[in-house]
């Protein structure tokens, strides 16, 4: 009896083992199917930047990627008044334009109808010193003109509209108070300056959507999303956000406006056709800057990679987050300003999700939860450890058999 006892107990420890084995294993597996890659830095660009011209809260376009030079124009955000090029075969500084020293610059935008550069600087003081939009030309990188008005305060963020070729450049206003900033278009024929365009306080980013024709302005102190038709440059609606809208990225194929928020570290997407938030995407970290991979269907916010409609799902993470962050699609690279270079990232890199459904997104209602992609080493690895598991539970069953005899 005593013997009998004995088995029965070790029948009972090696059931047990069996379980905990199992269950070590499939947490395993889990932990390996859902495995977030995270994306390699090909190359640095360094002696562009500080810790502190990268700032994550700033957000704003420092870059711009010229599609007609093939380079990448970089400023350092409100220090000097420097603008680097960069080229995107090489990976290296080719030239830097200096511009009139007026307070800083704020933002860079590139003109592809008459291939130039728009880089909006300075602020007004009691010293005199007047905000200025220059226009630099991108093949003999000259200056073609320093546009000035007397209703600017601090030109900040710059879009081009290809539609109407115009530069639409936002002006954060009065800094004395909760005043609505403007938005000003600059016909890029003959750099005319138009009536300023009221939005929201403190205007900080914009950005162009070539499907409806219209411009997205985010106010960041107000909390609201303005949209303008570019036609007439009226505000045709006012889209209130639960966060802060710090930099906006457009989303061409799918219709969407993505809208970062630095202050939750979140990012809200607006659906151009309904005006309204459709999704909300949380747990990012170091979001500022924002940019659309057009090629991949990703978003590149803070130190994560985001699948567009219908999932929103984080698919990747990079080394650091970006301050600023630019798409080059003619090189398929991604160039990030971190603490201390500009990193570049091949898109190619990047787990493709071109392939997920790409059926219009239900506007109006919140994502359906997603799986995350599965690599090949990730299932080669969910297989292996399910065969380790049954054959531990066979090795388990079999002692138990032989105990009993």
């Amino acid at each position: 009896m005593k013997k009998e006892g004995k088995n029965i107990m070790k029948v009972k420890v090696w059931k047990l083992l069996s379980l905990i084995l199992i269950t070590i294993f499939a947490m395993s597996a889990v932990s390996m199917v859902h495995a977030i890659p995270t994306l390699s830095i090909s190359s640095e660009i360094t002696g562009l930047l500080t810790s502190s011209t990268a700032y994550n809260g700033y957000g704003t376009n420092t870059m711009a990627y010229d599609s007609g030079q093939h380079e990448i124009f970089v400023t350092g955000f409100g220090f000097g008044n420097n603008v680097s090029v960069v080229s995107d075969n090489t990976n290296k500084v080719v030239a830097s334009v200096s511009i009139p020293d007026v307070g800083g610059i704020r933002g860079i935008a590139y003109n592809s109808g008459m291939n130039e550069i728009f880089v909006a600087s300075g602020y007004a003081t009691s010293m005199g010193e007047a905000p200025t939009v220059t226009v630099i030309s991108d093949s003999s990188l000259e200056l073609v003109a320093n546009l000035t008005s007397s209703h600017w305060w601090s030109p900040w963020a710059v879009a081009y509209d290809s539609g109407q070729h115009k530069i639409f450049v936002t002006d954060a206003g009065p800094t004395n108070g909760n005043q609505p900033g403007g938005v000003y278009a600059i016909s890029d024929n003959n750099n005319a300056i138009s009536e300023g365009i009221l939005v929201g306080v403190f205007p900080k980013a914009i950005a162009y959507d070539s499907g409806m024709s219209e411009i997205f302005v985010g106010n960041i102190v107000s909390k609201t999303v303005s949209v303008i038709a570019d036609s007439n440059n009226t505000v045709v609606t006012t889209i209130n956000m639960e966060g802060y809208p710090s930099a906006l990225a457009y989303d061409p194929n799918k219709g969407l406006i993505f809208v970062a928020d630095s202050y939750a570290n979140s990012v809200y997407v607006i659906s151009d056709k309904t005006n309204t938030v459709v999704a909300t995407v949380t747990g990012l970290s170091g979001v500022a800057g924002i940019a659309y991979d057009s090629a991949k269907g990703e978003i590149f916010a803070g130190n994560s990679v985001i699948s567009d409609a219908p999932n929103y799902a984080i698919v990747a993470t990079v080394p650091e987050a970006f301050g600023s962050v630019v798409y080059d699609s003619g090189a398929g690279k991604i160039f990030g300003a971190g603490s201390t270079a500009i990193d570049v990232i091949s898109d190619s890199s990047s787990p493709s999700t071109s392939s997920n459904p790409t059926s219009s997104p239900s506007y109006g209602s919140s994502p359906s939860p997603t799986v995350p992609e599965f690599t090949s080493a990730a299932i080669f690895s969910a297989a292996a450890v399910g065969v380790v598991s049954l054959c531990a539970v066979a090795v388990a069953m079999r002692t138990r058999k032989k105990l009993r005899k």
